[in-house]
């Protein structure tokens, strides 16, 4: 039974993220992500213009089916389409996975329906999160833009964590409000949830915005200021240090390889978001493991 609900996890994935492709292929900076523009309308081909069928359109399958390509004029179609879809699939199964094993909740997935609204809510808003995030990067790659709604988006849900936490700490093993757990200790001396969450926004953002001024918004984009605010007020102070660090060290890396492999020269532009929302998730899935090793590594 649990392997059901499993594969129905994975399915539920997979069909938001369709949802998400076509967020991302449709947007354009002048509108907004959810106009009905947007949203609204059948899917076309977008070389011969003709209306998909719903056998067309059936996630991750009608890809590979069609071998990445429309049935009617043949042109080619992103490996976007079923790498996005899979991309959610993993989100909606693994972050509810990964939350059970954090929170220490012992029971099988399919059993936890008996556990408190509260702690499903948590988990939904997480998956949203992330879900959220891979919009994001999508967008940021390819126009430069962090549409303010998502980032406000991103904000409101963590505004809602905090409170259903807050509400619920006596109920969670402890360090648990944090995803570097009890190194938690050692970065903020903040422990009262709502100051350590608001001082990681504004300290976060406020990091950003200098980097913004200095570089003239050429090296760190406005965008960039708003999300990392949200990422900080989501996280916290503690969580938000290792993110910033961690988006950074990926970032420069990346940038390297680019100008190296000369696909990229020293004055272009390379969006940041995406090393933001990929430090989000090296800590929320390896805080304490980073953090463990490396003062292990120097015998602290």
């Amino acid at each position: 039974m649990e392997t059901v609900f499993f594969i129905a996890l994975f399915g539920i994935g997979v069909a938001f993220g369709s949802f998400i492709n076509v967020l991302s292929l449709r947007y354009r900076p002048e509108r907004g992500v959810f106009t009905r523009a947007s949203i609204g309308g059948r899917s076309r081909c977008d070389g011969c213009k003709r209306t998909l069928k719903w056998y067309e359109l059936i996630p991750l399958l009608s890809f590979f089916v069609q071998k990445g390509r429309c049935k009617n004029c043949n042109k080619e179609l992103t490996f976007q389409y079923p790498i996005i879809e899979l991309f959610s699939g993993i989100i909606v199964l693994g972050v509810p996975i990964f939350l059970n094993n954090f929170f220490s909740v012992s029971q099988t997935l399919f059993s936890n329906f008996l556990l408190s609204g509260w702690y499903y809510g948590i988990i939904s808003l997480w998956v949203i999160v992330f879900l959220t995030f891979l919009l994001i990067s999508l967008i940021d790659m390819k126009h430069f833009i962090i549409p303010d709604e998502l980032s406000g988006f991103i904000g409101m849900c963590g505004i809602i964590i905090i409170i259903i936490v807050s509400f619920h700490i006596n109920d969670l093993p402890q360090f648990s409000t944090s995803f570097v757990k009890n190194y938690s200790l050692l970065f903020s001396p903040f422990q009262n949830i709502f100051v350590n969450h608001i001082m990681g926004a504004v300290i976060s953002g406020a990091f950003f915005l200098i980097l913004n001024i200095l570089t003239k918004g050429r090296g760190m984009g406005f965008g960039d200021v708003k999300l990392a605010f949200v990422i900080g007020l989501l996280f916290g102070w503690a969580d938000s240090i290792l993110i910033i660090l961690l988006s950074f060290i990926v970032g420069g890396l990346w940038g390297l390889y680019l100008i190296f492999s000369k696909r990229k020269k020293m004055k272009d532009r390379v969006p940041f978001g995406p090393f933001l929302i990929l430090g989000c998730l090296i800590v929320f899935l390896f805080g304490p493991l980073i953090l463990n090793g490396y003062f292990n590594l120097f015998g602290l």
